[in-house]
C-alpha cells in the first residue's frame, strides 16, 4: 500500500488542506476531496504522482464541510463511489441547503473560497456504520464513527493499521507520512482532542 499526500494549496497557499490518494494492488481511493475550488489543483496532483484520475472508483469523506467534501459530488459524477457518514449522505445527493448556508456566513467570498459543490447522483453515495469495512485492493478501510464532526477512516491488513483523523484547527500542519496527521492543538483542547480520537464504541466518558 503506498499513500500521497496531496496539498490542494488552498487559496495558493501551502498546507491548509490535503487529500490523501491510497493505492493498493492497482486500485485506488481518495481521502477528501477539498473544496470545488481547489478541483484542479487535486486533479493535476493526482496526474503528478503518476494515476489516471479515472481510476479512482472509491472516495471517503470523513464529513461533510466544503473544506473537506466540496468536490466528492463532480468524483461521483465521473463514477466513483462516494462513502460518507450517514449523516452527510442526504447533503452530497442534494448539497443545496449545506450551500444556502455557508452563503449567509461567507457572502459573497463563498464562490472563491469554495467553489462549486456538485450534487453527487444518489446510487454513487453509501452511507458507512461505525466498524463497516470497505474492502481496497489488499487492505480494508474501516470507519470509526467519531465524536464531533468527524470519522476516522483505517486501513488494515493482517499485518498493520494505518490510521487517519480529519484535522480542523486554524493551525493544522500536513504531516508528510502515516500513521496520523495531527494538527497542532492549543493546549486546553488537546485533552478534549485525544478523547475525540477514541471510537464511540471503544470510549468511556
Amino acid at each position: 500500500m503506498r499513500i500521497h499526500t496531496l496539498d490542494l494549496r488552498f487559496q495558493g497557499t501551502p498546507g491548509l488542506i490535503a487529500s490523501y490518494l491510497i493505492e493498493s494492488s492497482g486500485e485506488f481511493a481518495l481521502i477528501e476531496t477539498g473544496p470545488g475550488s481547489t478541483l484542479e489543483t487535486l486533479r493535476a496532483a493526482i496526474r503528478e504522482v503518476g494515476v489516471d484520475e479515472a481510476a479512482i472508483k472509491k472516495v471517503f469523506v470523513t464529513h461533510i464541510h466544503l473544506d473537506h467534501a466540496g468536490a466528492a459530488g463532480w468524483f461521483a459524477q465521473h463514477g466513483a463511489t462516494v462513502y460518507c457518514h450517514p449523516n452527510a449522505a442526504r447533503h452530497l445527493i442534494d448539497p443545496s441547503k449545506l450551500i444556502d448556508s455557508a452563503r449567509m456566513v461567507y457572502g459573497d467570498l463563498m464562490d472563491s473560497l469554495w467553489g462549486d459543490m456538485l450534487p453527487a447522483p444518489a446510487e454513487r453515495v453509501v452511507a458507512l456504520q461505525d466498524n463497516e469495512c470497505v474492502p481496497l485492493g489488499d487492505v480494508e478501510i474501516i470507519a470509526w464513527d467519531m465524536r464531533g464532526i468527524t470519522m476516522r477512516l483505517s486501513s488494515e491488513t493482517s499485518a498493520s493499521r494505518e490510521t487517519w483523523r480529519a484535522c480542523d484547527w486554524s493551525t493544522a500542519t500536513i504531516f508528510p507520512s502515516p500513521p496520523l496527521r495531527r494538527s497542532l492543538i492549543p493546549l486546553p483542547m488537546r485533552a478534549l482532542w485525544t478523547v475525540s480520537c477514541q471510537p464511540t464504541s471503544r470510549r468511556s466518558i
